[in-house]
């Protein structure tokens, strides 16, 4: 999303420059190859160590050498450099929160930093309306926070392979019904509660496949419960897939059995894909989910409810053509790249004046 952005940001009078983070000797990451591929301008700070003043150096470098108009920042990272340099830097300040995990201390720390230094942007945007709220008892003046939505650009996305190639790499078998779950396997996507109302479901709906898409820490612990509950023949891990518009695609059911989330980019993806939906009711999810009409809802953490949702799906085809279609609507209407744009230049004006 945030590649869409510089893309189209030009046309409204915008000039982006992307600052990535590097490790060690590695010249390049991921991100910084993907700026360039798409022709965006990007630069790289680099830490040798884990926590290498280096980058507040380097980025000073970089700020007097280009001379932005704005700084914005995405990340406790990112905002702890600029806090140090803000009274070198008479420059505005955009912080952007898109939520906060708690998978472990080190996580909590880093949580409990980027909260405080979130005190000092002179703008805060939040990515929903639900952790817009979180913000309001951190002592962040209400005046500077502002609720800017996630956005899916269609345009942008890949055309993608077919369907049945995406099934033939994986094996699914044919005549399956096809979830998938995409996001990285850390403990706040809420996988084992899938797992768990996937091996409800199988026992009801026996022709379906289950794809757990991503890369993380809980992988082993959710492959060896699939071992256990012998799910191992119907539940496949296919790791980090670059090409995740096949992936929809080939599904017939988007489920995100997440215990937080900030704004979901796989629901709204999911959504535009005009993909059957199954959300819980936890952070932004409700902002994109509207119960029985874009999608179904359920509460975190209650394998039962999520089983029955994805069955009632299954079983209930003409309830599923009519969800598709009010979802891919109203992702168009509400979460369009334009709009987002807009709203982002428009508060880049208002900081300026």
């Amino acid at each position: 999303m945030l590649f869409d952005f510089c893309e189209i940001a030009p046309e409204y009078g915008c000039d982006p420059i992307l600052v990535g983070f590097t490790v060690g000797e590695k010249e390049t990451t991921p991100f910084i190859e993907e700026a360039r591929k798409r022709k965006i301008k990007v630069l790289s700070v680099r830490h040798r160590f884990r926590y290498d003043p280096a980058p507040i150096v380097q980025f000073s470098s970089l700020l007097r050498e280009h001379k932005p108009d704005i700084i914005e920042t995405h990340g406790h990272k990112a905002n702890f450099i600029v806090f140090i340099l803000r009274k070198f830097v008479d420059k505005p300040w955009i912080a952007y929160v898109h939520g906060w995990t708690d998978e472990d201390w080190k996580i909590r720390v880093y949580n409990r930093l980027d909260k405080f230094l979130l005190k000092f942007p002179d703008r805060v945007v939040a990515v929903s309306k639900e952790l817009a709220s979180k913000l309001y008892p951190l002592e962040i003046q209400e005046r500077k926070i502002k609720i800017i939505y996630n956005a899916v650009y269609e345009k942008g996305m890949p055309e993608g392979s077919p369907p049945l190639e995406v099934r033939k790499e994986f094996n699914v078998p044919e005549g399956d019904k096809l979830l998938g779950v995409i996001g990285r396997l850390s403990p706040e996507k809420g996988q084992i509660y899938f797992l768990q109302a996937f091996s409800k479901v199988i026992e009801i709906f026996p022709q379906v496949t289950a794809l757990i898409v991503g890369e993380g820490p809980d992988e082993k612990k959710l492959k060896e419960y699939c071992a256990l509950k012998k799910l191992t023949s119907r539940v496949i891990f296919t790791g980090y897939q670059k090409d995740i518009t096949s992936i929809y695609k080939s599904l017939d059911l988007v489920v995100l059995p997440s215990l937080s989330e900030g704004m979901p980019i796989v629901a709204l993806e999911g959504m535009l894909f005009e993909k059957l939906v199954i959300g819980t009711k936890v952070g932004g999810m409700p902002e994109v989910i509207m119960d029985r009409k874009t999608g179904i809802l359920v509460p975190p953490e209650d394998p039962a409810s999520l089983a029955r949702a994805i069955l009632e799906l299954l079983t209930d085809e003409s309830k599923g053509i009519t969800l598709t279609e009010n979802a891919r609507k109203f992702v168009l209407e509400n979460f369009s790249l334009e709009q987002r744009v807009k709203s982002i230049v428009e508060l880049y004006r208002e900081i300026l004046d």
